[in-house]
């Protein structure tokens, strides 16, 4: 593409061949086992693509790579919780962000309400918003400006017994526009072990989660 690039439009589409040959290549260290790799091919990627767009911004390749660089800058978070709330205790969750430097939660309690009912996200949200939220704040997180997945453990304020939705916004309105997560989760204080025997049967057994010890007659 080089040399090409200075009189034929079409050379971008080499450079976005490439951007997309690195994307695909750093899949392979997107577990987070090579970090450094992994970060040294994101940037040669987001190189690429500005590349292109200087030379011919209009032409089929840079758009491409327009879309690709949309793509990698653009801010996106999840959420995920190993189990139950332990009532009246301080929670764990852990947050997978990228490209934001803030992220807004609010938990929301459910409790008496089937949100089963709602058949998407977008319903979900315009009904966990018209609720008060029970818990509300923010925390800043590392954002090294490398495009990459970063992690955070969340700190959960102790709540009462009930049904909740924790939500995660990049912004604080928790708006379509911001990048948003939620997962339900149930505050009962009842956890749930089980183990397999060598010929295949499982065992359960519900637990206390403060103690760790079985309850009996749990249903």
């Amino acid at each position: 593409a080089g040399s090409y690039e200075k009189k034929v439009k079409f050379s971008t589409m080499f450079y976005y061949a490439a951007a997309s040959l690195i994307d695909s290549y750093e899949s392979r260290f997107s577990d987070g086992n090579d970090p450094e790799i992994e970060s040294r091919l994101c940037r040669m990627k987001h190189d690429i693509c500005l590349r292109s767009l200087k030379k011919w911004p209009k032409s089929e390749g840079a758009i491409n790579c327009l879309a690709m660089l949309y793509r990698m800058e653009m801010p996106s978070v999840s959420l995920s919780h190993q189990g139950d709330l332990a009532p009246g205790e301080r929670n764990l969750a852990l947050a997978t962000y990228r490209n934001t430097s803030t992220l807004y939660f609010k938990l929301v309690e459910v409790t008496g309400e089937d949100p089963n009912n709602v058949h998407d996200n977008t319903e979900l949200m315009d009904y966990l918003s018209s609720i008060k939220p029970t818990l509300e704040w923010s925390m800043r997180v590392n954002d090294p400006g490398d495009w990459m997945d970063h992690y955070a453990l969340v700190d959960i304020a102790p709540v009462m017994q009930g049904n909740y939705y924790l939500v995660a916004s990049t912004g604080s309105s928790f708006r379509q526009q911001d990048a948003i997560s939620l997962t339900y989760l149930e505050c009962n204080g009842v956890g749930l072990a089980h183990s397999v025997a060598r010929n295949g049967a499982i065992s359960a057994y519900t637990v206390d989660l403060k103690t760790g010890k079985p309850i009996g007659s749990c249903r």
